[in-house]
């Protein structure tokens, strides 16, 4: 019968966001950029998907981009929070 090893790590959940949110500051495993009035704002999909609906909603209809990758407006009172 396998065991299971069960271990808390205190502030796990902002631990883990305070490291994506370094990665993206830096550039590191980007995979979209959200332009916002001219400005490139590199971002991780699924981060982005996992806090708005939005673009869960979008990502999950249109196929993956190529090349300059997918332009789309965003809808008024989608706030990206930056």
């Amino acid at each position: 019968m396998a065991q299971t090893l069960q271990m808390e790590i205190p502030n796990f959940g902002n631990s883990i966001l305070e490291c994506l949110n370094e990665q993206r500051l830096q550039g590191l495993y980007c995979d979209v950029s959200v332009v916002v009035k001219g400005h490139a704002f590199k971002a991780h999909r699924a981060v982005l998907a996992a806090s708005s609906s939005y673009f869960r909603d979008l990502f999950n209809s249109t196929p993956p981009p190529r090349g300059r990758g997918l332009a789309k407006p965003l809808p008024h009172g989608v706030n990206m929070g930056l």
